[in-house]
């Protein structure tokens, strides 16, 4: 596979010709490739490791927001939807241990 950066011949300028022979020689193929990624590596740990260290001592970007105000509790609030949930529980383990009732099928 071979691709090629051209200048349109339509133009006046040199006509020098760009190319990379992505493809020929497997050798260079896996070095090329082996290089682009070990450098995207080291690009990506740089960045983390940067970041971590800004984050840890307090120069991060986020770090320099405003304080978030929480949302007080409401203790009666609590209290009811407690109640709400004894209450369903309590009916759901009365008809847990009730019998079924028989019922005739209608299909007979």
């Amino acid at each position: 596979m071979k691709f090629s950066l051209k200048k349109h011949p339509n133009h006046a300028v040199s006509h020098k010709k760009l190319s990379i022979n992505f493809g020929s020689n497997p050798r260079i193929d896996w070095i090329a490739v082996v290089v682009l990624a070990f450098a995207a590596g080291i690009i990506s740990v740089y960045g983390a490791v940067s970041l971590f260290l800004n984050i840890r001592d307090g120069e991060a970007p986020s770090s320099n927001a405003a304080a978030i105000a929480g949302t007080t509790v409401n203790a009666a609030e609590i209290s009811k939807v407690v109640t709400s949930h004894e209450t369903r529980n309590a009916e759901f383990e009365t008809i847990q241990r009730t019998p079924y009732a028989r019922s005739d099928d209608p299909v007979r």
